[in-house]
């Protein structure tokens, strides 16, 4: 429903993250919507959970959503991320490409596959998380 507030929760956020979601909690409430803003160690059973800069969000949905659906939705960036970690990998492992690339190029690729590589370890976490 359109009135709906959630309750938000993060998890793995820095400090300097910290500060900055409470330095910005009254607008992130209201344009969020949100009951709460809740930094925690662990998330609740029954949220949606979402990767952003890192952190993992949650938000307490409870009937408003479809779960099922949610858990194919994010299976789905699984598989995408899967498809995008062995494409970079696939260019590293490439001694051509390698041999040619300049340095930036390669750190690139490196940079991508770390960070595609930490997004489907949370996104799996997020997964298998989600009860059905």
């Amino acid at each position: 429903p359109p009135a709906a507030k959630l309750a938000a929760y993060v998890v793995d956020a820095t400090d300097q993250q910290r500060n900055r979601l409470e330095g910005q909690s009254a607008i992130l409430l209201r344009l969020g919507r949100l009951t709460a803003l809740t930094p925690m160690a662990a998330l609740p059973q029954g949220v949606v959970q979402f990767v952003y800069d890192g952190m993992i969000i949650g938000l307490a949905v409870g009937d408003l959503i479809d779960v099922a659906a949610e858990k194919t939705r994010l299976q789905a960036v699984v598989q995408g991320l899967e498809k995008d970690i062995a494409q970079v990998a696939a260019k590293l492992a490439n001694p051509e490409l390698m041999a040619k690339a300049p340095q930036a190029i390669i750190d690139e690729f490196q940079e991508r596959q770390a960070t595609f590589t930490q997004q489907l370890e949370k996104t799996r976490t997020i997964v298998a998380g989600l009860s059905v």
